[in-house]
């Protein structure tokens, strides 16, 4: 079985409550469910967020959609993610962030394809980065992700989930799912005013915004309009983590 774990928190210090955000009609968050959801190879989809008191308008929002929500540990991020995975009959766990509202569903199929056809311990399309910054997916083994919360003991391997499975290739397998061409320039995840500018220029130009879309129809959408581009492009990828 393959879990979906939506990582999500109301706290931002760059845009906060973004999740809950409204985005082309409905919030952020449910565009992230959704697109998730839409992925013929997920078997389950859980939000998993945080004890901060703040964290509560988004539990409440998720739960009374219909999707699960797992409430765990604020900093400690990789037991978060092992504490929602103990409650789940999950063998593999698929890891999406909530500031990535178009996340794209085939691209999470090719991921959990991937992975289960090579047996590895953990899949990505992010090593390196060949895809828009916000179709960030991340597929590991139950196995991979127990022993990393028993082992890992820096802060930045526990903030971050994965680092420790990462940097210990020997012992976990992986393989990378790469785009033939090099988009790794684009950003379409959601982190300040400036990416909520250019998602909202997105869907306004997309015929059918309330669809579950395709990067197809971004890039067709910025090839027509590339001034779309340079609302949000000077912005450093994954700043943050570093």
């Amino acid at each position: 079985m393959v879990i979906a774990l939506i990582q999500a928190r109301m706290g931002s210090s760059r845009l906060p409550g973004k999740v809950l955000k409204e985005l082309a009609g409905k919030p952020v968050i449910d565009h992230v469910i959704d697109r998730v959801a839409a992925a013929t190879t997920i078997d389950r989809v859980l939000v998993i967020t945080s004890i901060d008191p703040n964290n509560l308008p988004l539990i409440h929002h998720v739960s009374g959609r219909g999707t699960g929500v797992f409430v765990g540990s604020e900093n400690d991020v990789l037991d978060r993610y092992y504490q929602a995975a103990q409650l789940t009959e999950g063998d593999h766990f698929v890891r999406v962030t909530a500031d990535c509202p178009v996340i794209d569903p085939v691209l999470i199929d090719s991921v959990v394809s991937e992975h289960l056809r090579t047996g590895n311990s953990y899949t990505s399309n992010t090593a390196p980065p060949t895809w828009p910054d916000g179709l960030d997916v991340e597929a590991f083994s139950r196995t991979a992700l127990e022993t990393a919360w028993t082992e890992a003991t820096l802060s930045h391997d526990r903030e971050h989930v994965t680092p420790y499975i990462r940097t210990h290739a020997d012992r976990f397998p992986g393989s990378n799912v790469a785009s033939e061409i090099d988009y790794s320039h684009h950003r379409w995840t959601l982190d300040e005013q400036r990416d909520y500018q250019f998602l909202e220029a997105v869907f306004q130009m997309l015929e059918r915004p309330d669809a579950v879309f395709g990067r197809d129809e971004i890039f067709s959408v910025l090839e027509a309009h590339p001034e779309i581009l340079k609302i949000n492009n000077q912005i450093e990828r994954n700043a943050g983590s570093r």
